[in-house]
């Protein structure tokens, strides 16, 4: 879903799903999740008219504490890949939805 207001883009992406094919989020590694999620992002701001490089603030829902070292390492590939010089103010926190994902996204652009 996506929200604008006030010419801001609000992307939140529950999972890493591939909505391609609008598949759940497959068994996957904490860092591919991140990724597939950070891609669904990217997607959704490409279609509101914005972009990564507009993104000034994330937050990084994970739920386990362990994949935070994949999970991040994945975030700052993404934003190196969109040759954003500097990373958006993030947040992290663990979350507790009965989900299999292990990351979910929301963005602020």
């Amino acid at each position: 879903a996506t929200s604008v207001a006030n010419s801001m883009c609000r992307p939140f992406v529950i999972q890493g799903a591939d909505n391609d094919t609008g598949g759940a989020v497959a068994e996957a590694s904490a860092f591919d999740e991140t990724r597939q999620a950070l891609a669904n992002v990217e997607r959704i701001l490409h279609a509101a008219g914005s972009a990564p490089d507009r993104i000034v603030s994330a937050t990084m829902l994970l739920s386990d504490r362990q994949d935070y070292s994949e999970c991040n390492r994945a975030y700052i590939n993404f934003f190196a890949a969109a040759c954003v010089a500097d990373l958006p103010a993030r947040s992290t926190a663990l979350w507790g939805v009965p989900t299999s994902a292990k990351v979910a996204f929301s963005a602020v652009a």
